[in-house]
């Protein structure tokens, strides 16, 4: 079955070119006009004034039918304005027009341009000049690409419409001599043709790193569409690549993406920015806040107040419920989120537990000042459109039918957008109404908002006089959402499940937890209390290590380097096979034993070979506040509650994209007798 879905995308497009390649256009070809020189008006009429898309930025080209060459006219067309003219060169030859309006093609009929005559105005808009997208797409465009696909590879053709954006170099950059020929062959998967070896990353990516890892050994390379990728499973083979350095080779996470640049994330923000000195800034910034001892003080009783709420939904539903903890987990965490980045509360968790409870209902007052359940939504899709991006080459993105696909992960991320960019936009008027003499709130957000301002209060010598400007700390604030929304549910319903699958681990955490807090299991946890967690805190990183949250992660050379004693030139891809290295047995004893042990001993493992959060300068900024909010949790839970699975004997249930991600645990939550 797997066989058969990881070739029928294939099949799909082979099959589909063969046979919409033969097809006529359908279209009146009865339009003739002469004279090579035309002048083209465009004029909006009322009844597609609605269909138009609220972007006004559009773009026109005209398509000759016969050899299939593209010619943009306007590429930077308001398609809300009332007319246009252009005047335009063209061979003799049959055209159509095209008009893109950002989220639509509409298409005129077909004319015909022969020898000298008047010029050709036409009214574009009616319901008889245009038809559907789609039926364009695959009656028109396809045919086009299937006949030509010579001229749409060559260097002089300017590819428009859905393909627009398809650089000859995307497709063909990589010819059989050229791969047979490669600079430091290594072990791995054959490459397909525009795919390279995509196909294998139909499902679950980190099984399919696993297998290859298991087949080709501790360094191998893949192709992303035509991009080469290095990947390595051994710590002394990313001992470079997370050196800790400015003048480090590999400080960015990827080569320019054109995916990436659709997505809008290349030149902002931490995780994929481009530009290393905002890459630096941002850092620095985050670095900042994340630290800020106001913010640490408030992130723990903030911690216990989402707590408390939730033990009292689990108190109302009693012992005999079988309890969904992956979801009781996205639901606490996205409230603990909201609250610690923005103080903004989001009551999921209410909303969640009246789904849940028959009779008796918590009224929810509306704080909040976007859809909760929208917004989450949009933070769960976001993951998926990086991946998507990320990996899949611009031709099959853009290709007719997976377009909609595209578009519609598009118009998810730009609504992730907007909601951010509201709540930035409102909390920096609440800043701008507070007095100077009133506290403001410890915040992730406002902390970054008022930075290198005279409301700063963390002021360091060496900071910079400049805030972060709007987008940057929508970027940022985007990362921290998606980072902590994606990852620290599942952290903790992995905790949960190897905890209940080995009691003898579970009783040495109970040990723990009564000799810090005693049977006081009501006292308030204080951040002086974090720091004694220490078995509580080895559970957690063996946890990461046997399932990383994020399997994996990707570097790229801004210079040449030697790796595993092989040079390799600059903008070479590197992949890091996370969960290959912390399972490899050159640097653990039995790495698929769960041992939580391991951490309490003299660290004399490879500093490289446990990396749940990456590494080099590079790494995962909120380190020790996602390490310490666990162990927080598990205090909160642990001392007051027993953990069961609802079945001993099922598997950890889980997905994974960029990040894995629990997708179903279920267990019995009762009161401990103390």
């Amino acid at each position: 079955m797997k066989n058969y879905r990881k070739w029928a995308l294939i099949l799909t497009i082979l099959i589909s070119w063969v046979v919409l390649g033969s097809a006529d256009i359908s279209l009146p070809s009865d339009q003739i006009y002469t004279d090579s020189t035309i002048d083209i008006t465009w004029k909006l009429s009322s009844n597609i004034d609605n269909d138009i898309n609220n972007t006004s930025i559009g773009y026109l080209i005209i398509i000759n039918t016969e050899d299939g060459s593209f010619n943009v006219i306007d590429d930077h067309l308001n398609t809300l304005a009332l007319s246009k003219t252009w005047n335009i060169n063209v061979p003799s030859g049959i055209y159509l027009f095209a008009l893109n309006d950002g989220s639509k093609e509409y298409y005129s009929e077909k004319f015909t341009i022969l020898e000298e005559t008047e010029g050709y105005s036409d009214t574009h808009g009616s319901s008889e000049t245009y038809v559907a997208s789609s039926h364009l797409a695959f009656g028109c465009i396809l045919p086009v690409f299937h006949q030509n696909w010579r001229y749409f590879f060559s260097s002089s053709s300017s590819v428009a419409g859905s393909l627009r954006e398809v650089e000859p170099a995307v497709l063909l950059d990589m010819t059989p001599l050229e791969y047979f020929t490669r600079h430091n062959p290594l072990p791995g998967p054959f490459p397909l043709p525009f795919l390279g070896n995509s196909h294998l990353f139909t499902g679950d990516a980190s099984i399919a790193i696993q297998k290859l890892y298991e087949k080709y050994g501790d360094m191998w390379e893949l192709y992303v569409g035509s991009r080469r990728q290095i990947w390595l499973c051994r710590a002394d083979l990313v001992e470079r690549i997370f050196h800790v350095s400015v003048k480090s080779n590999f400080l960015k996470r990827s080569p320019p993406n054109k995916g990436l640049d659709e997505l809008g994330v290349s030149n902002n923000g931490l995780i994929f920015n481009q530009d290393l000195d905002g890459w630096h800034r941002s850092r620095s910034f985050i670095n900042k806040v994340i630290v800020s001892p106001k913010f640490l003080r408030q992130s723990v009783p903030w911690t216990q107040s989402i707590f408390e709420e939730i033990d009292q939904y689990w108190s109302e539903l009693g012992e005999d419920t079988v309890f969904e903890f992956n979801k009781w987990m996205k639901y606490f965490f996205m409230d603990k989120t909201f609250l610690l980045l923005m103080n903004i509360r989001t009551h999921t968790l209410a909303n969640y537990y009246n789904k849940l409870s028959p009779n008796k209902k918590v009224d929810v007052s509306e704080t909040f000042l976007i859809d909760s359940n929208a917004f989450l939504k949009c933070t769960e899709s976001s993951t998926k459109s990086v991946l998507y991006f990320y990996f899949f080459p611009t031709i099959i993105r853009h290709f007719p039918g997976i377009n909609l696909y595209t578009r519609h992960l598009l118009r998810q991320w730009n609504q992730f957008t907007d909601y951010l960019r509201k709540i930035v936009g409102t909390r920096r008027e609440e800043i701008a109404s507070t007095p100077e003499n009133q506290e403001l709130s410890p915040d992730i957000l406002t902390l970054l908002l008022i930075s290198n301002t005279p409301r700063d209060f963390i002021r360091k010598e060496n900071d910079e006089n400049k805030p972060m400007d709007e987008e940057d700390i929508i970027a940022n604030m985007r990362s921290l959402l998606v980072g902590s929304i994606e990852t620290l549910p599942s952290t903790m319903c992995f905790v949960v499940y190897y905890l209940a699958r080995y009691p003898q681990v579970k009783k040495l955490v109970f040990q723990e937890l009564d000799e810090i807090f005693g049977k006081n299991i009501d006292r308030n946890i204080t951040p002086d209390d974090i720091p004694h967690l220490k078995y509580c805190e080895a559970v957690i990183k063996e946890v990461l290590r046997i399932l990383p949250i994020t399997p994996a992660t990707v570097r790229i050379s801004s210079g040449s380097d030697e790796i595993g004693e092989i040079n390799f030139p600059e903008n070479t891809e590197f992949g890091i096979n996370i969960s290959g290295i912390h399972m490899n047995k050159a640097h653990w004893k039995d790495p698929e034993r769960f041992d939580p042990g391991r951490f309490l001993e003299v660290n004399d493992h490879d500093p490289h070979a446990f990396i749940p959060f990456g590494g080099g300068l590079r790494i995962c900024p909120s380190k020790n506040m996602t390490i310490s909010g666990i162990k927080n949790l598990m205090a909160l839970i642990y001392r007051k509650y027993d953990i069961e699975l609802s079945d001993i004997n099922a598997p950890i249930k889980y997905v994974t994209t960029t990040t894995r991600r629990c997708s179903e645990l279920k267990v019995k939550i009762k009161r401990r007798n103390l």
